[in-house]
């Protein structure tokens, strides 16, 4: 299966994006990818939701606003060959247990992706430990987000129970969720028609050192229970610099591990 769409995309405007992380760079170097289409997701916080965490007000606030500055530059490479899509990441909000993005902001976007696992920025420090009070931790606000009435613009949950910054390996909370935890919230995923995302920096590492061991990923696992339960899917790079981007070549291969065919896929990934 050939991979067409990386919808998990951040731009400079992304406090964590790299400088060379521009639209131009990301439409240059798509076609020797394969790629077709490109969605972009910058983090943000939804100014009108209480309680931005610090992490979004680092230097220009990460707002609604501030994202959607891409629109226009989107918008002037329109008939470049690639597809743009105006995306966002949606954050968790813990104080609210629901989603820092209001259905008014929510409607300014071609897709949204969500995000229940940027633990480092939303949860308090005393669940880190032990492991398994960090998965419950990502469980209830993985269900919060869906049953939040801004669930229904969803189009992909993003880096599912893979605790991101985790200062101990990402398998030790995967490993304290059981099967029947995964599929009754993949159950209740697949109901509400989001996707689930394959995130391939989260499979690979930043240097792809795990490149050659994917069977032995904890998220394969999970996977492949989201995809019993009926679950679609979607791609990702979650790339803050283009060179991060190339890391789309072992999607075929993460694809014939899941046992993945067209139809597993979410339209927008197609």
């Amino acid at each position: 299966m050939h991979i067409t769409a990386d919808l998990h995309m951040h731009t400079r405007l992304s406090f964590c994006g790299q400088d060379e992380a521009t639209v131009e760079n990301y439409i240059r170097q798509a076609p020797e990818l394969g790629l077709t289409r490109l969605g972009f997701t910058d983090h943000m916080w939804d100014s009108a939701v209480p309680g931005m965490p610090w992490w979004y007000r680092q230097t220009d606030i990460q707002n609604v606003e501030h994202v959607l500055q891409l629109k226009s530059v989107l918008a002037a490479h329109r008939g470049c060959g690639v597809e743009l899509l105006m995306g966002c990441e949606a954050e968790y909000d813990c104080p609210g247990r629901g989603v820092a993005l209001t259905e008014a902001a929510a409607e300014q976007f071609d897709f949204i992706i969500a995000s229940s696992t940027h633990t480092h920025n939303v949860m308090p420090k005393a669940f880190y430990d032990p492991p398994r009070r960090h998965a419950e931790f990502m469980l209830q606000a993985y269900e919060d987000m869906l049953n939040a009435p801004v669930s229904r613009y969803f189009t992909a949950m993003a880096h599912p129970f893979h605790a991101v910054c985790c200062p101990y390996g990402h398998e030790l909370p995967m490993a304290a969720i059981t099967d029947d935890e995964y599929k009754r919230i993949f159950d209740m995923t697949a109901k509400r028609g989001i996707a689930v995302e394959i995130n391939i920096k989260c499979l690979v590492g930043h240097q792809e050192q795990f490149a050659s061991e994917l069977e032995r990923q904890p998220h394969l696992r999970m996977f492949r229970i989201a995809r019993d339960c009926g679950c679609r899917f979607t791609f990702g790079t979650d790339c803050h610099h283009p060179e991060k981007q190339r890391m789309i070549r072992f999607a075929p291969q993460i694809a014939a591990l899941l046992e993945l065919k067209e139809d597993d896929l979410h339209p927008l990934a197609r």
